[in-house]
């Protein structure tokens, strides 16, 4: 029922029952996800529902959370309040620990997949219903993963496009940053902030073996959309310069524009480079030969041929 469309609630009945209620939940399924040994402490009264440090295990880690649920009563007086309920007032401060990255994260693009994350969140609404409360929230929060991967994006790959180089070094690299694919990362970071139903994300920081993705963006919930800039820093090969992707669109198919004025410039001066050593090779070659030739003793002349013998008369 917390998570269900439906008729506005009415928390009258509150306001006849003042009570604490301690409730023990071996399983419980809210909004689609499933919790174990929940504890929910319970206290109600005067139109307030409020939820006191309540605890499971969700995702394979603890969940703890604080929330109440507030319907102002309506004046006998007011003349101008539109029928029905009066609309709730809801807040709430979750803390989830250790838990494992949940397998829908997968699907947007790029998405997050394995591993483990925390998050903090705290957030207010207003609604006629809970479900009507989530969907508006605002407020504020930070999440962080380890041990997991970023997919639609191979830096591996990347790596290997620019390490290559050659006359189709560009188009290599543009054929795989758009690649899917998977990158590793050791830690995932990023802060988010929630209004008008979406998350402004920034400060988004992945690290691993193949190198360093950051940067900020928005996700719509309501629209499902995506509104992200990263920039992707490969590790190898050495020096290379920072790429630019930015993803516009449908969160599992969003485009994907690419910024790699620093990369084709990058590309461009190797090329030229291994062209001139190149060619260098190729010249001093020639002129090792030619001296070679300079050098070298004449050849012996051949010898001599000795007169045909005369043939004997009798």
């Amino acid at each position: 029922a917390l998570t269900r469309e439906g008729a506005a609630w009415n928390m009258g009945w509150t306001r006849a029952l003042n009570a604490r209620i301690a409730l023990s939940v071996p399983q419980l399924t809210l909004a689609g996800e499933k919790l174990s040994q929940a504890s929910l402490p319970l206290t109600n009264g005067n139109g307030l529902i409020r939820l006191d440090g309540a605890a499971a295990r969700w995702q394979g880690g603890d969940a703890l959370l604080t929330g109440a649920l507030e319907q102002t009563e309506k004046s006998a007086l007011a003349v101008d309040e539109e029928p029905g309920p009066a609309p709730l007032s809801g807040s709430l401060d979750l803390n989830v620990k250790d838990a494992i990255l949940p397998g829908w994260l997968s699907g947007a693009s790029p998405g997050v997949k394995g591993g483990r994350f925390d998050l903090t969140l705290k957030g207010t609404g207003a609604g006629p219903t809970p479900r009507a409360i989530l969907a508006v929230l605002t407020g504020d929060g930070t999440a962080s993963a380890r041990g997991g991967g970023i997919t639609g994006l191979d830096m591996a790959l990347v790596s290997r496009r620019l390490a290559e180089g050659g006359p189709k070094g560009p188009t290599q690299l543009r054929a795989a940053l758009r690649a899917n694919g998977e990158t590793g990362f050791d830690t995932l970071s990023l802060s988010f902030i929630l209004a008008d139903q979406a998350a402004a994300l920034s400060g988004i920081d992945a690290t691993g073996p193949q190198g360093r993705i950051g940067g900020a963006g928005r996700w719509s919930w309501k629209n499902r959309t995506l509104d992200l800039s990263l920039t992707v820093s490969p590790a190898s090969p050495a020096g290379a310069p920072a790429l630019g992707i930015k993803l516009a669109g449908p969160e599992k198919a969003a485009v994907r524009t690419l910024d790699l004025a620093a990369a084709d410039a990058w590309l461009s001066k190797r090329e030229t480079e291994r062209l001139a050593r190149q060619a260098e090779a190729v010249e001093a070659a020639s002129q090792a030969a030619k001296a070679k030739g300079r050098q070298a003793p004449p050849a012996p002349p051949p010898p001599a041929q000795k007169a045909p013998a005369k043939p004997e008369t009798k």
